[in-house]
């Protein structure tokens, strides 16, 4: 056929040019949304090919790939309105990757995180990419503050409106007539809902099962309250998270310079500073660029300095409007935590917390909905920093000018003076004093007698992890009296070795006097359910006949004195915790012989563990013998198939110096899914360690005479060696096994490693990434729920494969196809049948970092696919290094240089795979297909550094075909320096 539909477009311009003046005017984004549009390509292919339309319909990509050129001169491809104030992140490539499926319903996405943090900027970008491919669409901005001012009739006719595209009114939303409802039951529409606060407001302007829209609607709800999203069916919830370092730079250039990076001069060290503070939020980086835009380096310094003592204004306002709609307890619970609990264990806080009367559980729901507070994989209670400010200057707010007035107080010279001076007042409800700030502490005598509402007082040593650090001059009075209202006291390192004659408070739930020279501390305190003293290297005796029914935990262990432990548990539930290893006990204490289901129980290695019974505890920690003449090797292999160990799921020896090697009949414990050794003499572990069934977690840390470790069960899901100074072997990676399963194997800080055994590794990992594409080809959705039903899905990154190790020689380059020698690659996707997926691997130079609670590196990548007719694909992944021994926190993070990171990510490779076979198979075959992939990688570290990534690589991997000739299929090549 003759295009002769050529000559007849003429004919036809005015259908395809009047509805751009009609829709667009001079609106020239919204005309290049109109000629990029779906709508626009079926305009023009009718004109050409007449009644043969349909036939050609899939020539459109091919049509879009002759004008891409035109476009590219037209600067048509650059129509961002947001290029300055908004920069592609992983946050806005998740989104865009839902929205590049094709669903055959309606799909709604909820889109939720705290103030400031880009959920609004993120869905006018998307709204603008992707509105061209909708028939109708609407974006209504401010949901929360217009149905606040105008009510919820005035939001819904104005959503009317913008969908059908004229001037309607109807009085009654809830009763809509079956012709409007037609027409849009017709349209599919793209619509933006922002900062939406009522889960009834969701379902009303959407409908009921959203059977307003039509088929292929997509509709993007973006909230600060996760309850507003959970409340109704919503297709996927995406929270979006803080940006990286990278991207925060970039963000935050922009605005203050209208460049991506900071000039090469002073500005860049400024500049870092204002990035740490802003800590990831977009908000916080855009207000300080454009605050400081301009300004001299002295101005910056000075207002960079200034934001310590007074948070920016701007900031806090958008902050703050969470904070406003909590009720009373909700608020009370959120200053606690902002100016006392922060960073402390979720269960503890609920448990203070309701015992204020607080209602601590719903509470703290509530507030992880409104991304006020997160909680971390230690499971403790975390907050931004920002946020954290917004609630101390909330508190500073009640008394400006007199600190004795406000209800909490954290400030060290304001604390000292208030008890050296007797300051203090009927307000006060928390005290909290980092004692590594202060030299001297003076007591009044009526310190707390002017503080009735005294709940929580806490002197803490902030940077303790393991011993007691600060020597502070402390004055008490022989008579202090403490308040009861008082519901926590803790007392770190406390220097004395007794305490004066206090009557201890009446209401107390927990006394923590952890690393405290006390011989003495406890004679039965009424309420109390926690007690912790562990590192009390002075304490003799722990014995109380008048015992609280409700003490739950104690926390005993690092007591070397620890003569005498006669404490009876009353408490008859399933969430005790009773921990006195590394003590010198030699007998076990008769109140426990009948307790059952304990959540954790921590001893030293003894023959008297026999004596226990079945489902004594779930979780058991053994410290070293307590008598250092018997053998440690032959006791364990004594105890190990009594009663107690029949059930337990999770072992653990921490401090085992006497115990060199691990008893066969470890064996025996069908049921252990968790293993780990801490500072233990082992030199290796035994070869039956493969026949435990059930065992998915494997940890080994700081054991320097570790020296080999042998083949593991096909079950390991996740193996941690970490700082093993000896470690020369590992056979476990060369097992025989199918591996169908992900799984993350790290080898932290083990320099002797051999380089057979790195062979292995990678080996291994690449066997394991084959083996798992193909089984998601035949099983996905079986191997799917078999993942995420583990009840470990804490330490697997699901979907994933992650193997972590020193390098060793140049064994990389003989395994990629493709590598950097910087922390980004571009390489062209190789057209083939059998091509199923890819890999990435990174190194890592070194990284030092302080102290810090969890032990984990986030790597980061984003992957671009640009296509031949000038699309581009935009997908970005993560995955977690994480390593610790679950016996302390508090670790130096500490990675020796070049580590090599492997990873392949199921989600990532399958997104990429299905463009490039679904483009594949719609290119003609006299057309080639080309594809190029640029991907970016960044590693984060716990303190939102970012540690240095020096090179990466790229291996494809085929199904069915022998890759062993691949590297001579394609040629290497090295990019940059």
């Amino acid at each position: 056929m003759r295009y002769s539909g050529f000559h007849e477009i003429r004919g036809c311009r005015a259908d395809i040019r009047n509805p751009i003046r009609k829709g667009c005017g001079s609106d020239r984004i919204r005309w290049i949304r109109w000629i990029r549009s779906d709508q626009f390509m079926d305009r023009i292919i009718s004109a050409i090919f007449g009644s043969d339309a349909d036939i050609y319909r899939g020539s459109a990509d091919t049509i879009r790939s002759m004008n891409a050129p035109i476009w590219k001169k037209l600067n048509l491809d650059n129509t961002n309105e947001t290029e300055n104030s908004f920069v592609k992140d992983q946050n806005y490539a998740h989104i865009e990757s839902l929205l590049r499926t094709q669903p055959k319903e309606v799909q709604v996405i909820g889109v939720w995180g705290m103030g400031g943090i880009g959920k609004t900027t993120i869905a006018a970008a998307i709204f603008e990419e992707f509105s061209p491919k909708y028939e109708v669409n609407c974006f209504l901005a401010n949901v929360r503050e217009e149905s606040s001012k105008h009510g919820f009739k005035y939001i819904f006719n104005k959503l009317l409106c913008e969908l059908l595209q004229e001037d309607i009114h109807i009085d009654t939303p809830t009763i809509i007539s079956s012709n409007i409802m037609s027409r849009l039951r017709h349209k599919k529409a793209l619509i933006v809902l922002d900062d939406v606060n009522s889960s009834d407001l969701l379902d009303n302007l959407l409908g009921v099962g959203n059977d307003y829209l039509g088929v292929g609607s997509r509709v993007i709800v973006t909230t600060r309250d996760r309850h507003v999203l959970t409340c109704r069916a919503v297709d996927q919830i995406l929270e979006v998270k803080e940006m990286n370092y990278h991207n925060s730079l970039k963000l935050f250039s922009l605005n203050a310079f209208n460049q991506i990076h900071p000039p090469e001069n002073g500005f860049q060290e400024l500049s870092k500073r204002a990035v740490a503070y802003a800590k990831g939020n977009p908000l916080a980086l855009k207000v300080l660029g454009s605050f400081l835009r301009s300004k001299s380096e002295d101005d910056w310094d000075s207002a960079l300095t200034k934001l310590k003592g007074t948070p920016d204004a701007n900031v806090h306002k958008v902050l703050r409007l969470s904070f406003d709609e909590l009720d009373d307890a909700e608020k009370n619970i959120f200053l606690d935590i902002a100016c006392f609990f922060k960073g402390e264990e979720k269960y503890k806080v609920i448990m203070i917390l309701n015992a204020c009367g607080f209602h601590a559980n719903i509470g703290i729901r509530n507030l992880l909905d409104k991304a006020l507070i997160t909680i971390t994989k230690m499971k403790r209670i975390q907050m931004h920093d920002l946020i954290q400010e917004m609630g101390q200057e909330i508190v500073c707010e009640e008394s400006a000018k007199i600190p004795g007035g406000q209800s909490r107080l954290w400030n060290p010279d304001e604390v000292c003076d208030i008890l050296k001076n007797d300051k203090g007042t009927d307000a006060i409800e928390s005290i909290f004093l980092d004692m590594t700030q202060t030299t001297d502490l003076y007591i009044s005598s009526n310190a707390f007698r002017k503080m009735p509402n005294l709940r929580l007082l806490a002197f803490a040593d902030s940077t303790g992890h393991g011993e007691r650090r600060t020597n502070n001059n402390l004055y008490l009075p022989t008579n202090l009296e403490l308040p009861n209202s008082l519901r926590y006291i803790q007392w770190d390192g406390y220097p004395l070795k007794s305490l004066p004659s206090i009557g201890w408070p009446k209401n107390l739930v927990e006394i923590s006097m952890t690393y405290s020279n006390v011989e003495k501390l406890w004679d039965g305190v009424q309420k109390l359910e926690f007690l912790a003293v562990y590192g009390c290297k002075e304490l003799k005796s722990l014995c109380s006949s008048n015992c609280s029914p409700s003490l739950h935990t104690v926390v005993a262990y690092d007591c070397p004195n620890l003569q005498e432990f006669s404490v009876p548990i009353l408490h008859q539930d399933s969430k005790i915790h009773l921990h006195l290893r590394s003590t010198p006990l030699k007998e076990l204490p008769p109140s426990i012989l009948q307790l059952k289901h304990l959540v954790n129980f921590s001893f030293p290695i003894s023959k008297n563990l026999a004596k226990l019974p079945a489902n004594f505890a779930n979780q058991i920690m053994l410290s070293d013998i307590s008598e250092h003449e018997q053998d440690a090797v032959f006791t364990l292999h004594s105890v190990l198939p009594s009663p107690v160990f029949k059930h337990v799921k999770l072992l653990k020896f921490d401090n085992c110096h006497s115990l060199t090697e691990l008893p066969d009949n470890i064996s025996l414990l069908s049921s252990l899914v968790k293993l780990s050794f801490h500072k233990t003499n082992v030199i290796g572990l035994p070869e039956s360690i493969k026949f435990l069934p059930q065992l998915k977690v494997l940890k080994v840390c700081h054991c320097e005479m570790l020296q080999f470790i042998p083949v593991f069960p096909p079950s390991i899901e996740c193996l941690q060696v970490w700082d093993c100074k000896s470690l020369k072997t590992t056979l476990s990676l060369e097992s025989e096994t199918p591996k169908q399963h992900a799984g993350t194997f790290i080898f932290l800080d083990c320099m002797n490693l051999d380089e057979n055994s790195c062979n292995a590794i990678m080996k291994d990992a690449i066997a394991r990434t084959k083996c798992w594409m193909e089984t998601i080809l035949t099983t996905e959705s079986e191997v799917s729920e078999e993942q995420r039903d583990n009840e470990d899905h804490n330490v697997i990154n699901f979907g994933k494969i992650c193997c972590f190790f020193p390098i060793r020689g140049s064994i990389l380059q003989e395994f990629f196809h493709d590598y950097s020698a910087q922390a980004s690659i571009s390489t062209q996707v190789p057209p083939s049948y059998n091509l199923c997926g890819f890999m990435f691997y990174l190194v890592l130079s070194e990284a030092h970092s302080c102290i810090i609670d969890e032990l984990v590196i986030n790597f980061e990548c984003e992957c671009y696919l640009e296509t031949s007719w000038g699309e581009s694909i935009h997908v970005a992944s993560s995955v977690v290094v994480e390593w610790g021994c679950d016996m302390t926190i508090g670790y130096h993070l500490n990675v020796m240089p070049d580590h090599v990171l492997l990873w392949y990510d199921e989600e990532c490779s399958k997104q990429i795979m299905e463009t490039v076979k679904g483009r594949e198979a719609n290119t003609e075959k006299k057309s080639h297909f080309n594809a190029k992939m640029i991907v970016k990688f960044v590693a984060r570290l716990p303190n939102k550094e970012e540690a240095m990534v020096k090179e990466c690589g790229i291996r494809w991997i085929y199904s069915n075909l022998e890759e062993g000739s691949s590297r001579e299929q394609r040629s290497k090549r090295i990019i940059g320096s």
